[in-house]
């Protein structure tokens, strides 16, 4: 299994920050390399949703589950992997006295040791790349 994890601080508002991650469907606005979204329902546990991304390179339809949310604190999503293997993503927010803190972790295996080894680091160069960018859009589309 691989693990990214990556830290923000910002001076934005908890609930700015809550609004950006919990507002799935302007995700392509936000999100780096996801070009869209179809919801199935509602935002709340369970809810199953899908994003075309480019993560991969090439567009690809990436199915999501909303695994835990709670408001304004932090929310996770399981993934399948086209080709086989998963992906956990979940994002916590920290408030403090003049900060918040954001920590995004995104934990996968490709379904193989070989995947994992010749494809995991490359994956995980463009997953830190796309938290840390879109953690930057959040902040430029806020301020």
């Amino acid at each position: 299994m691989r693990k990214i994890i990556v830290h923000k601080k910002t001076t934005l508002p908890v609930d700015i920050i809550w609004k950006t991650f919990s507002d799935i469907y302007n995700y392509p606005k936000t999100v780096t390399f996801v070009q869209s979204v179809i919801i199935h329902s509602s935002i709340k546990k369970n809810t199953k949703w899908e994003d075309m991304t480019t993560i991969f390179w090439v567009p690809m339809n990436i199915p999501h589950i909303i695994t835990e949310i709670q408001e304004k604190k932090t929310i996770s999503y399981d993934v399948t992997l086209p080709f086989g293997g998963f992906m956990q993503q979940v994002y916590v927010i920290i408030p403090k006295k003049e900060i918040t803190e954001i920590i995004g972790t995104i934990s996968f295996h490709l379904g193989n040791p070989i995947s994992n080894f010749i494809i995991g680091p490359i994956l995980e160069k463009r997953l830190q790349y796309m938290l840390l960018s879109s953690f930057e859009r959040m902040e430029k589309m806020n301020m």
